[in-house]
């Protein structure tokens, strides 16, 4: 600024810019969520850590599938495992994006509902996942087709419970005795119970009515 050869002066060639208050306004409307501000919104919203905001925002795309799948009901806390988890992990293996995997909205968000509601557990989500890739057809479609529907029926998981407390009496011993092995030989007894059923017993009702049988004894 201070060179003698050096001197500022207006360009002829160039007409003058005046930035009035309406135009800053107008740009900001058009201007789309910045992925800083999206990230910081999804953590706020959502409830997301930083780390799953940050992998879900920083495809635009991505985050808007993500947010449609929202309003299609799916549980935001369930969805987000989703995404985080076998969704990544096909759209790496496919280098594409999850918007690029092909799945509509609709079927991101039925898929993590199943999970909420019970319908299915997170392993059959994953393998149901996997199928969704190949085919149009519904998640509950494909979970009916190949047997995954987990089994809510408390009459026929209590079967499978009495099955599998008489096969196991030293573990049942453990766990009335309340001792040391009590909490491993409950978890020992609620696997058996998942691997007699196949994996499609409810969890939740099979705590329970191990919980209450135990107790009995």
């Amino acid at each position: 600024e201070e060179a003698h050869d050096y001197r500022y002066f207006p360009d002829p060639d160039l007409m003058p810019v005046v930035v009035t208050d309406d135009w800053l306004s107008e740009i900001r409307r058009d201007v789309c969520e910045l992925p800083l501000h999206r990230r910081m919104r999804f953590e706020k919203e959502y409830g997301l850590s930083s780390k799953d905001a940050l992998t879900i925002s920083d495809d635009r795309p991505t985050a808007d599938l993500f947010e449609q799948a929202i309003k299609y009901g799916a549980p935001i806390k369930i969805l987000s495992n989703q995404f985080i988890s076998f969704w990544s992990m096909h759209a790496n293996n496919r280098n594409v994006t999850i918007a690029n995997l092909g799945i509509s909205a609709e079927r991101f968000a039925e898929l993590a509902k199943m999970v909420g509601d019970g319908t299915i557990n997170a392993t059959s989500a994953a393998n149901i996942a996997e199928k969704m890739l190949s085919c149009d057809d519904s998640p509950k479609a494909i979970a009916e087709r190949e047997n995954l529907l987990q089994v809510s029926d408390s009459s026929a998981i209590e079967k499978i419970v009495e099955e599998v407390l008489s096969e196991h009496s030293q573990a049942v011993e453990d766990v009335v005795s309340g001792g040391k092995k009590q909490k491993k030989a409950f978890g020992f007894l609620m696997g058996q119970v998942m691997q007699k059923s196949r994996g499609q017993a409810n969890p939740k009702i099979v705590s329970e009515l191990l919980s209450k049988k135990l107790n009995k004894s």
